[in-house]
């Protein structure tokens, strides 16, 4: 029997050291999924939701499974405003943005151009953020890209104008040379970054 539990406890600590490599084993099998799943937004969704907080936080493989997601979403306009097609268009441009801050924040300015999540406080709220953190001199792109989202009604409006006193607090901080402790944005959405813009997208500019 000691020797049983000897050997379970083996086989634990085998499986638990092999997780990673299986995760990153999935990835091509929800890639898979996806691809096939074309034009299914509530299978598409629901494959994203269930299997990207298995395949760990890098942001390779989210912007991977993302991307792809998005293709097999397909670009019908009546989606713009779905908050599912927002969400997944926001990972995504934190993934690109944590990977390489102009590219993420082209991926920004494309949903803008496209009206992508033009109702959506979160957008203009994390797009406002990557402005920041890729230069703090942009407080003032910034405060602008906060402030249209006010002007479109995009809701949650205590986001944006929590975001706007963040980022008028901030700009101030700097003034006054106190800004290394301040941030410029906070979100009651947790963070989570999900490569360049998907090849269809890539096309249309």
């Amino acid at each position: 029997m000691a020797t049983d539990a000897g050997a379970d406890k083996e086989n634990v600590g085998q499986s638990t050291m092999n997780r990673p490599r299986c995760a990153q084993k999935g990835l091509p099998q929800v890639l898979e999924q996806l691809s096939a799943a074309s034009g299914n937004q509530a299978v598409i969704w629901s494959i994203v939701e269930q299997t990207l907080p298995t395949l760990g936080s890098s942001s390779v493989v989210v912007s991977s499974v993302c991307r792809t997601a998005l293709l097999a979403w397909g670009e019908d306009r009546r989606f713009f405003t779905d908050e599912r097609y927002v969400k997944l268009w926001l990972r995504y441009a934190r993934s690109t943005f944590s990977q390489d801050c102009v590219e993420g924040l082209h991926v920004f300015q494309h949903m803008h151009d496209q009206g992508i999540g033009r109702t959506s406080g979160m957008f203009y709220c994390r797009w406002a953020e990557a402005l920041v953190q890729a230069d703090t001199e942009q407080t003032a792109q910034a405060l602008d890209v906060v402030n249209r989202g006010i002007a479109a009604g995009a809701q949650p409006l205590e986001y944006l104008q929590k975001a706007q006193r963040r980022i008028e607090e901030f700009a101030l901080s700097r003034g006054t040379g106190t800004h290394q402790n301040t941030r410029p944005i906070a979100y009651s959405e947790h963070s989570q970054p999900v490569d360049t813009l998907p090849q269809q997208q890539q096309q249309q500019q």
